[in-house]
């Protein structure tokens, strides 16, 4: 199955409007594309960029739901894990509390059909007390938690908050480090989406 949205639904979904202009200009226009033929995700990714291809999530058709939730978790689990950081390390490193862990492992379990929606949420519910208690720079509990937040109908939020929360742990916007990470996400991003084409 390829993820893919149209410029319709990017539309009804509320895209930016200069986003959504950029798009449609480098696929010649919307009249000329087409306002209901499919875009898949992995061209939005190649045209405009990590971060509106993970927003275009929020705009697949119904039919692509379930796999689009699965890719999402999965890639903010990943975010979580594997992340660069300036000096190395991956902001799964800096996730000293064992509940923040196990809620991104319960993730990958879910997805995987190994763990339940309760498993889900006690993890969740955990992982946000260790969130909320830690003195630290909480930016990388709060990407664990955003990366297995089931408190929506899907799990775009979730992938939104922890690849930009993950990276930014990585480096200020802009910044070398900033780059080398969000680089490394639409890597793995654009990997995920192939391989659900494939």
């Amino acid at each position: 199955m390829t993820l893919t949205t149209t410029f319709a639904l990017l539309h009804a979904a509320g895209a930016c409007h200069g986003r959504y202009r950029r798009l449609a200009k480098s696929l010649g226009g919307t009249r000329s594309y087409g306002k209901n033929t499919p875009i898949p995700l992995s061209k939005i990714l190649e045209l405009n960029g990590l971060a509106d291809a993970i927003w275009a999530l929020f705009a697949v058709p119904q039919d692509q739901e379930a796999e689009r939730d699965r890719l999402a978790r999965l890639f903010a689990c990943w975010c979580v894990c594997h992340t660069p950081l300036a000096d190395g390390r991956v902001v799964w490193d800096l996730l000293a509390d064992a509940r923040s862990r196990h809620g991104v492992e319960v993730t990958e379990r879910y997805v995987c059909g190994r763990a339940s929606r309760a498993d889900l949420t006690t993890a969740r519910h955990a992982a946000g007390l260790a969130y909320r208690n830690i003195a630290g720079d909480p930016t990388a509990y709060y990407a664990a938690c955003a990366a297995f937040s089931p408190s929506h109908p899907n799990a775009c939020i979730g992938v939104t908050f922890a690849s930009g929360a993950s990276a930014y742990t990585a480096g200020p916007t802009g910044t070398g480090a900033w780059v080398a990470a969000v680089s490394a996400q639409a890597k793995q991003f654009e990997t995920m989406l192939l391989g659900i084409e494939s």
